[in-house]
């Protein structure tokens, strides 16, 4: 289900990020740079994946949820490790950047205030997803089919009546849109903006995580009957 939190989100998350883009310098490809275009991508990723599910794509946010996790995972370990400039150099060489969160263990910890529990979790969540959101990018039955009468095969080419359909097991919240806001609001600090500034999309944030876990408790409380 849409609600109306995410499409703020995304109005909010620009001006954030505009902030940002005061404080750069686009000829020097440093680490504050990368950064900053990372954060970018992720606003507009989100934004393509929620054009997406309202024009009844329901494969683009599959896709959409996994750019955003890679593009989160470098911002997180660009910022908290000390050896980063051959990742920020691959990156302005236009390379795909791949950094093992597990090599850095110690230094993300310290960055992010994990523990070696949470550490551990947040590793295994984030192999589980990868994995399986796998299937909206690769041509699987149901990524091919949705749109497709079940009974006679017939296709409704431009999924004109799946605006805002539910995504099976796609929870959009906890998939697309936090995790685009924490790629903007986590470096804040890189930028010169301090937490005490952002408020306004903490406490949205919180407002869509609440939504998240209601939804998941009504989902449940409807398998369980």
């Amino acid at each position: 289900m849409y609600y109306s939190e995410y499409g703020k989100a995304l109005q909010l998350l620009p001006a954030i990020h505009r902030r940002y883009q005061k404080t750069i310098d686009t000829k020097k490809q440093d680490v504050r740079l990368a950064i900053y275009y990372l954060a970018g991508g992720c606003i507009s990723e989100a934004d393509f994946a929620l054009k997406a599910w309202a024009n009844g794509n329901l494969n683009t946010p599959y896709r959409s949820k996994r750019y955003i996790d890679e593009a989160k995972l470098l911002i997180i370990c660009m910022t908290a490790i000390e050896d980063r400039e051959r990742f920020v150099r691959r990156f302005f060489q236009d390379e795909i950047v791949t950094i093992d969160p597990k090599k850095h263990q110690n230094e993300i910890m310290a960055a992010t205030g994990m523990d070696k529990k949470t550490f551990d979790e947040w590793i295994e969540t984030a192999k589980t997803l990868s994995h399986g959101f796998s299937k909206g990018v690769h041509p699987t039955y149901r990524s091919v089919a949705y749109n497709s009468n079940i009974d006679t095969g017939e296709f409704d080419y431009g999924a004109e009546n799946l605006a805002f359909y539910p995504i099976d097991g796609f929870d959009f919240a906890n998939f697309v849109i936090i995790p685009t806001i924490d790629s903007v609001t986590l470096p804040s600090e890189v930028f010169g903006v301090s937490e005490g500034e952002l408020g306004e999309i903490y406490e949205l944030r919180q407002k869509i995580q609440d939504i998240a876990i209601n939804s998941f408790r009504n989902r449940k409380a409807e398998k369980d009957q």
